[in-house]
């Protein structure tokens, strides 16, 4: 029988909720899990966490505004 070598999903801090999780999307250099990516594309206006989604996604923004500053021209 062959052995089976189970390698340990590697976890990241969520952008959003910042527990340790290992499914999800990566902006950049940012990880957002599952379960928040569900709560932000569901979210309206009015709900009572938009404002944190909007703040802790402005971390992307100013990341990708540094990148583009940062380059060397060619």
């Amino acid at each position: 029988m062959r052995e089976r070598i189970h390698e340990k999903k590697k976890t990241k801090d969520c952008l959003i909720c910042f527990s340790s999780k290992n499914v999800g999307i990566h902006l950049q250099d940012f990880f957002i899990c599952s379960d928040c990516e569900k709560k932000m594309v569901n979210a309206g206006v009015d709900d009572p966490h938009y404002l944190v989604y909007v703040h802790r996604l402005r971390r992307v923004r100013e990341s990708l505004t540094q990148n583009k500053e940062g380059e060397v021209p060619k």
